[in-house]
């Protein structure tokens, strides 16, 4: 893919689940969310680059890219706002990763869409995934997270730092396993962008912890930095330091374990990976 200049920054797309306050339950979007995957829906009250979207029965929201984490941490209760202002009166928004629907709820052709581009594995070094999820009824919500910047290694290199810095040190990691971890959840899943790599690996669940929303920046702009500001062979270098195999099976559902993060941690720090 064709890279165009991009100085380091953060940003994110949201999945979230539309709740009806009235039949107290999680209702699929379809047809109620202004915005599509082709021509999301940019509110002309927020600045540019908040945008609402219906993605397959989930309500996704835009979060633009933010060039310091006290940016991209007060652009949240931003976006909650556009939420609250354009969804149908007595709806509300669900931060929960995972949601079993009715058959009769996944009707529509929409529901049955999935993976509107490739996704690519970082652990097989960019191979783009073929997709072999069956769907069910089951429906998860991802917690993307965008970084920007003019990387000096390939994309997948980037989306394995990524896992290193934002999924083990930061914490965006699954914490259970469920039917999004056996696909869109597994470790060191990205896409390709023209201004650097789309983070798919986390669900939505680091965006209801405050703290946390200011971490993934915080460390998203220090990863895009260091992997800006550091020559090819720096980060070569470091790369050949670190036990990929281990992290990415820290990463899994399963693989939390308090001796193997101080571990992974230590040796990344040696190496200078930038987690001070």
């Amino acid at each position: 893919m064709k890279k165009t200049p991009c100085t380091p920054q953060v940003g994110a797309d949201i999945e979230v689940f539309l709740y009806d306050e009235i039949k107290k339950k999680i209702v699929p979007c379809v047809g109620i969310i202004k915005g599509t995957k082709d021509k999301p829906f940019h509110p002309e009250d927020y600045p540019r680059g908040f945008a609402l979207q219906e993605d397959n029965v989930m309500l996704e929201y835009n979060i633009p890219p933010a060039k310091s984490a006290d940016t991209f941490y007060q652009r949240f209760p931003t976006a909650r706002a556009m939420i609250e202002d354009n969804v149908p009166k007595n709806h509300s928004h669900l931060v929960v990763a995972e949601h079993k629907f009715l058959a009769k709820e996944l009707r529509s052709p929409q529901a049955q869409m999935i993976g509107c581009e490739p996704d690519y594995s970082a652990y097989n070094g960019g191979e783009v995934r073929t997709p072999n999820v069956i769907l069910g009824q089951h429906r998860s919500c991802g917690g993307h997270i965008h970084l920007g910047g003019n990387f000096n290694c390939p994309d997948f290199v980037s989306a394995l730092f990524a896992d290193l810095v934002l999924g083990v040190y930061t914490g965006t990691r699954s914490g259970e396993a469920n039917t999004r971890t056996n696909w869109y959840g597994q470790p060191g899943i990205y896409r390709p962008k023209p201004y650097g790599i789309e983070y798919r690996t986390p669900d939505n669940q680091w965006t209801a912890d405050r703290d946390m929303t200011y971490r993934v920046g915080t460390f998203g702009l220090v990863l895009t930095q260091w992997l800006t500001t550091n020559e090819a062979e720096v980060i070569r270098r470091t790369f050949k330091q670190i036990n990929w195999p281990r992290v990415r099976d820290y990463m899994r559902p399963d693989g939390y374990d308090a001796n193997v993060f101080t571990a992974i941690v230590n040796e990344a720090r040696q190496a200078g990976v930038p987690i001070q």
